[in-house]
Parts: C-alpha cells; structure tokens; sequence
C-alpha cells in the first residue's frame, strides 16, 4: 500500500535554483566513487525537465569538468540525446572530451574510424522500429561488436535471463565461440544496505516510490495497464492502484535490500548463472537525497565489493 506524500511527477516544478544543484550532486558523487574505487560513473542527457528527476543537459562537457576532479573513475554517458545534436558535432565533441580527459569518457562508437550519413535529415543509422530486447535486435548487436547493459530499475524481474540468454546466443549466431551466459553485459541493480532487509525495505520505499513516477508514466515499468500509470499521477488514487512495491521488487531480485552478506549472497547467485559476467551496475532510484547515496556507496564499498576483490569494479549511474 503506497502511503507516499508529494505531488504527482507532471506537476512538479522545481526552481532553478534547485535544478542546479544537479551539478554538484555529480561532482559530490563522482568524487566519491573515485575515492573508493569504483570503476566507472555513468550519466545521461536531459533536457526540459523542471520536476527535477533529471537535470544534466551536457554530460561531455561534465565529464571534462569531472576528470579534473577526480584520479581514476571512467566517465560515461548512458545515453544523448541525439536529435538535441548535430551528429558529426556530437562526434567531434565526442572526440574533444576523450582527448582532454586522457581517454576517459566511455564511448565506443567514436573511437572508430568509419563514418556513415544517408540524409536527408541525417538518417545514421538507418531508420528502424524500435528493436527492444528482440532476436533481430540482439543479432545486430552482435554484428557491430555492441555490448550490452540491462539497467537497474527499469529491467523489473532481476537479470531478466531470457535477454541474457538471447544475446548469448546471437554472439554464437555472428561467429563468437565458447560464450558463456553474461558475457559482453552488464547487469544493474538498484540497492539499499541496512542491519536488515526488513529495514532497507522501510527505508528505501518512498525512494522505490518516487522512482516508480518518474518511470512508470514512461512506460519504462513492466507489466503496468493503461490504468494504473494514469493512476501513479492521482495521490489520491495511487494507494489502491494494486502498483509495484519495493516488496515484489526485492522478491523478483531487481532491488537489492538487506545487510552486506546478503547483497554478497545475491551477487554470487548472479555470478553462479552467468559466469560470462565481468561488471554489475549499481545505483540509487532517482530522488534519492545525495547524503544517502554518499553513505549507501561507502558502506558498499567497504563490505560488499572486496568479496569480488580483484574483478572489474561496479559503474555507477547517474542523471
């Protein structure tokens, strides 16, 4: 049963004040995950977006702003924004970026050497239906070279194995041999570390909730009607709406909540199923305050991630 409080997410308005404490939270952040060692800090582009979910409109110019700031910590951009862009600007800045940051923003695609445009109106790559987590698209993955991440919040029902064990698959179908499950992925979690499971639960709800109007409206929640993402906008309606809980979330696998041992205990379980997988992706729901995330990454940190001393770091997102 929802017993959040707030306005609903369409009509949110922050000041601008507000929305420009967005940079300093990054800062705050990538600071700090540089300092315990994680290995990379994801963000993605957003524009016209007064609620205040997200507010970073120019993730290379932050990322050039960032490595000044910090030692060690990759920087990458979850998504742009593309018709924000004119492509070969969006390159070049690309390019720009990862010159001065000494290699450090995450990009594949720009650190080829082929190009292509068909107009009119750019048209790169050519138009296609939206590919989801379809054969069609997994097998075109698979023939560039593309690797994969499964996000965390959103990917609802925990690792979501049957795109896991479609991409595999489509690695076999382009010439890859001996793949194992995982491979070329990363998976993502939301989590929250308390004493108990039953604490992190209480405790990370109204964020889980907040997460859930933001999302859900986008149809980026699984398994929601018509109805109910109406009704996610209704305070008055949305408590007896039947909507994800952090509950179902936990229980599915897609939230991690609990002491350190037992986030451990589910990594390895993770681990155990695709022993292909070299990175995890960890974050917080959006809303979640910055003084919360600083302490939930240090505790990580410190008990969780020298359980998998020696592998390649978790990223951390952020918009």
């Amino acid at each position: 049963m929802w017993d959040m409080e707030g306005p609903p997410s369409t009509t949110a308005s922050s000041p601008m004040s507000n929305l420009a404490t967005a940079f300093d939270k990054a800062q705050t952040i990538a600071q700090q995950a540089d300092r315990l060692g994680y290995d990379t800090f994801w963000m993605a582009e957003h524009h016209f977006q007064p609620e205040g979910y997200e507010c970073l409109p120019n993730i290379l110019l932050l990322d050039v702003h960032l490595a000044h700031l910090t030692e060690r910590i990759k920087l990458g951009c979850a998504f742009n924004i593309t018709p924000m862009w004119h492509p070969l600007r969006l390159a070049e800045d690309f390019a720009t970026a990862d010159i001065l940051t000494g290699g450090r923003v995450v990009f594949k695609a720009f650190n080829q050497q082929s190009f292509s445009h068909h107009g009119k109106y750019y048209d790169i790559p050519p138009r296609v239906p939206y590919r989801g987590g379809t054969p069609r698209a997994l097998d075109f993955m698979a023939k560039h070279g593309i690797k994969g991440t499964i996000g965390g919040g959103v990917a609802v029902g925990g690792a979501m194995d049957s795109v896991v064990v479609g991409y595999r698959d489509a690695l076999v179908r382009a010439g890859r041999e001996d793949v194992e499950l995982g491979e070329d992925l990363s998976i993502g979690f939301h989590f929250y570390l308390a004493d108990t499971q039953e604490k992190a639960i209480r405790e990370a709800a109204r964020y889980f909730e907040e997460h859930l109007k933001m999302f859900g409206p986008l149809r980026l929640t699984r398994g929601l009607n018509e109805q109910q993402i109406r009704d996610i906008s209704e305070p008055k309606l949305a408590p007896y709406a039947g909507l994800p809980t952090l509950e179902g979330a936990v229980k599915a696998g897609a939230f991690l909540c609990g002491p350190p041992e037992q986030i451990i205990e589910s990594f390895k379980k993770v681990e155990d199923r695709y022993p292909g997988l070299e990175r995890v992706n960890v974050s917080h729901p959006v809303g979640t305050p910055q003084k919360v995330i600083l302490e939930q990454l240090e505790w990580f940190a410190q008990e969780v991630m020298p359980a998998f001393k020696g592998r390649v770091g978790p990223s951390v997102p952020a918009d």
